[in-house]
Order: C-alpha cells, then sequence, then structure tokens
C-alpha cells in the first residue's frame, strides 16, 4: 500500500468514526426514551452536573476569576456587585446579573431557579461600655434581645447564638441581662491590657500593642478610661475560643465616646473645688495639651483592632453602634436665657444669679466649644465638636475595615430595631437568587459546595434547580 493509499485509509477511517459519532448523538434521545425513568434522570442528573461544574470553572475576564469563586466571595463580602481594579482601570462587576446571563445562555431564560446562600451559624456579640450614661441602651436590648434573635432566625433558618459584655469592675452591670435569662460577663481593665507590647508575643495584647493608657500622671482611675474603651473590649472579645472559627461572628460594640474617653486628661488634673462647674465645662472643652490627645489615642486602639481582625479573624465583623448625643441633636453652644441647658443655669447659679458676660458661658467660649445637659436622668451630655466628629468617624473606620456598618442611634428607642435591621440585611446580603422559582415544575436539582474565603472549612450552598418538563426543557451543553 502506498503512501497516498495510506492517506486516503486514514481519512476514511475518521469520517466513519464521525458517522458513528453523529449517529450515537442522533440516536440518543430515541435511546434515552426507550430507557427506564431512573436510567433516564442518572443521565440527566449527570448532564446537568457536568453543566454545572463547566459553567462554575468559566472565568470572568474582567476579574480573571472563576464565577464560583466570584459567587463565593460575592457571599462572603455580601456584596452581589464588586469592584475590581485591572491594568489601572476600576471595573464594576454585578455577579448575579451575570451569573444570571450564563444560565440563560446555558438553559434559558425562565428554565431554572439557582440559590446560593451560606452555610454558617451567627454569633451576636455585644460589647457595652459600661458608663452610666448608656444604662437605657443596655435595657432596651436586654429586653428585647431574644425576640430579636427568635425573628431573625425563624425567618433565615440560621442558627444564631448571643452573649453580652460589660466594659466594667461591678458584675451588677450584668443584672438587666441576666435576669432575661441572657449570657453576660463583665470585663476590666486586667483582661483587657498588658503592659509592653511585643509583636512576636502569642498574647495578641502585646503582639497588637493593647497596653495599659499612659495617665498615670493624670490622676485618672483605671475605670476612667477602661469602662469606654470599646476598641480593646471588642478585641478581647474576638479572642476568646468561644467564637469559633468556620462561624461568623458580629460585634456589636456600643458607647457614647472616645475608645478610652472623650474626657480630656487634663480635667483630671485640675482642682475644681472653688469652681465646681468648670470640672463639667472641661469635659467638653479644649482637648489635652499632651503630645497625645484623645482623639489620638482612641484611633491608635482602633487600628490595632483593625489590624488584629484582619490578620487573625476574618470571619468576624463589626458593626459599631454611636450612640454619641451629636447624633442625635446638635448642640447649641450659645446661651439662651431661662435656658434649657442646664450647665448655663448651673454658671448662673455660681456667679450670684447673673447670667455670664455677653450672655454666653463658658462653654460657649472658642476654647471649649462645647455644652452639656446637666440633668442626668436625660443622660444627655455632648462633648467637644471635635469629639463627635471623630467618634463617628473612627467607628466607622472599624466597620469599613471588618465588612461591617456603622449604626448610628438617632434614637435610643430605635435601639433593638436597628439591631434587628442589621441582622436581617446581612443574612439578605449573604443570599444570590436568579431565574424562576416553581415549586411545582418538573426538575432536575443539582447542588455545589463553594467554599467561602477567609472562614476555614466554611462554605456556601448552590442549588440550580433546571425544569425538565417537555414545554421547558433547557439545552444541554
Amino acid at each position: 500500500m502506498d503512501f497516498a493509499e495510506t492517506i486516503v485509509s486514514s481519512l476514511i477511517v475518521i469520517v466513519i468514526l464521525i458517522l458513528v459519532g453523529v449517529i450515537i448523538m442522533n440516536q440518543a434521545p430515541k435511546f434515552l426514551f426507550h430507557k427506564s425513568a431512573e436510567q433516564q434522570q442518572v443521565f440527566l442528573d449527570e448532564s446537568y452536573s457536568g453543566n454545572l461544574n463547566a459553567l462554575l470553572d468559566v472565568t470572568e475576564p474582567v476579574s480573571g476569576q472563576s464565577f464560583g469563586t466570584l459567587l463565593a466571595n460575592s457571599i462572603y463580602y455580601h456584596q452581589p456587585v464588586m469592584d475590581f481594579e485591572r491594568d489601572g482601570a476600576a471595573y464594576t462587576i454585578n455577579v448575579s446579573k451575570e451569573f444570571e446571563e450564563l444560565l440563560d445562555e446555558v438553559f434559558g431564560e425562565d428554565k431554572y431557579y439557582a440559590k446560593v446562600s451560606a452555610q454558617t451559624n451567627l454569633s451576636l456579640f455585644f460589647i457595652f461600655d459600661g458608663s452610666d450614661s448608656l444604662e437605657e441602651e443596655r435595657r432596651l436590648l436586654a429586653q428585647n434581645l431574644k425576640s430579636i434573635t427568635d425573628s431573625v432566625q425563624n425567618y433565615s433558618g440560621v442558627p444564631i447564638s448571643d452573649q453580652v459584655f460589660v466594659l466594667s469592675d461591678n458584675i451588677t452591670k450584668c443584672n438587666l441581662f441576666l435576669s432575661e435569662n441572657i449570657t453576660c460577663a463583665i470585663i476590666d481593665d486586667s483582661e483587657l491590657y498588658r503592659d509592653n507590647c511585643d509583636d512576636s508575643s502569642a498574647d495578641y495584647r502585646e503582639k497588637y500593642c493593647f497596653i495599659r493608657p499612659n495617665v498615670t500622671d493624670s490622676g485618672r482611675n483605671a475605670i476612667d478610661y477602661f469602662e469606654p474603651d470599646w476598641a480593646s473590649g471588642s478585641a478581647y472579645v474576638a479572642s476568646l475560643p468561644l467564637i469559633d472559627p468556620s462561624s461568623i461572628a458580629l460585634l456589636f460594640p456600643v458607647s457614647d465616646e472616645l475608645s478610652t474617653s472623650s474626657i480630656p486628661d487634663q480635667c483630671f488634673k485640675t482642682d475644681f473645688s472653688s469652681t465646681p462647674w468648670h470640672r463639667l465645662a472641661c469635659d467638653v472643652c479644649s482637648l489635652s495639651n499632651n503630645s497625645e490627645t484623645i482623639i489620638e489615642r482612641s484611633l491608635s486602639y482602633v487600628s490595632n483592632l483593625v489590624d488584629f481582625l484582619i490578620s487573625e479573624k476574618q470571619n468576624v465583623l463589626v458593626y459599631p453602634i454611636n450612640a454619641h448625643p451629636a447624633s442625635i441633636q446638635d448642640c447649641d453652644y450659645n446661651y439662651f436665657y431661662g435656658g434649657r441647658n442646664e450647665l448655663i443655669q448651673y454658671s448662673i447659679e455660681q456667679n450670684g444669679g447673673q447670667p455670664p458676660d455677653n450672655g454666653r458661658t463658658y462653654c460657649g467660649e472658642d476654647v471649649c466649644k462645647g455644652c452639656v445637659d446637666y440633668d442626668f436622668s436625660d443622660n444627655y451630655v455632648c462633648f467637644h465638636p471635635e469629639v463627635g466628629a471623630n467618634i463617628t468617624f473612627q467607628m466607622e473606620f472599624l466597620a469599613n475595615s471588618t465588612r461591617g456598618d456603622l449604626i448610628l442611634l438617632s434614637n435610643v428607642d430605635d435601639l433593638p430595631s436597628k439591631v434587628n435591621l442589621t441582622i436581617s440585611d446581612l443574612l439578605a446580603h449573604m443570599i444570590l437568587e436568579v431565574g424562576q422559582k416553581n415549586d411545582y415544575g418538573e426538575r432536575i436539582v443539582v447542588e455545589r459546595n463553594l467554599l467561602l474565603p477567609g472562614l476555614g472549612n466554611n462554605y456556601a450552598l448552590l442549588r440550580l434547580w433546571v425544569y425538565t418538563g417537555e414545554a421547558s426543557r433547557a439545552r444541554l451543553i
């Protein structure tokens, strides 16, 4: 047989193989028709299963990630729309929409339903500033926490646990919660701090520099700075072994002050015995003259918390609750005669019943710019304006860095509803649904586990329904 004959023979073989393949493919539906229902089901299951595997392996061109990875990241970051940068340009990818378009192309519109949902437990931890000004917030949460968790759990089906911590050395601060059968513990300064920083230490407090504030010369007691230190308190709770690395933990630090206090240290160095109202004025006046102001000190603890959580606790999301009164109502620094501002009234009394010069108190002067409602039954205190803005800034920085969100408490009575809405909104964004759900349609169900980033062995469940009725049979790849 010469060379030409060999070539022709080879081509004939190839053609025959192609024809056989075409015949087999054409006969597949007839073959399937004669098979038992169980065998048909196996055939379809394997076909759609293969289709889904192929879809999840498709690379999205802008992000360079597979759709399986994109879906897992969308659930993990609870963002159906994600931002990417490529070659110096910014791009936005609507993960939900692009996945839907891909399924439309493969199965046809209205021929499928897909749902991706995180398969994880949810743990809620509330860290309360132990100051008396937060007593009303603690009372409201104690009365409503169980109903919040029950309603969200019943709606979502996600197992939810909760625990409360109060920054204090007084166990009675937990009584409100214990009386409602809510687990509560106090955290004092011995648990919050260490004396030195050491980035090689196994103790997170030394490694991330949660050390006692340097206020030894100010005359302050430890409780003056650790009660409102919600940043160190959040770090302590995040470090506890009760936080399961395979679950999602939400931390809710609640405070109306900067972390480690909004009161300048200089207030504790001054003798206010002769003019006690100045003690109140000082709380809201010019910031510390020391090299480290209270704002900078607070930010350093918040930054240390962010470093700790990003490096070691990626399953922890933080939702700070800003209860600072400036978020309720702006202070009016001018003097109003007859004063609704009790500090003004008190200063008038100290001046022998006469209003201050030019109709203003020390609170309204340039060196101060602050005011206080001295009726503590209302728990309404306005600090220096810079304090309010920086509480918001620092809490927002913490929330954004840990995939959480800032909760502004515009009214103390809104605390239960805002917590409820926050949890429900988070769970809603941890579910992605596309297609048309038809509970009565004949269908094949295919499931896949998508590994979530940063959560150990935790995953999201992808469940795909493909409707197989003759009127809506999807085409195979």
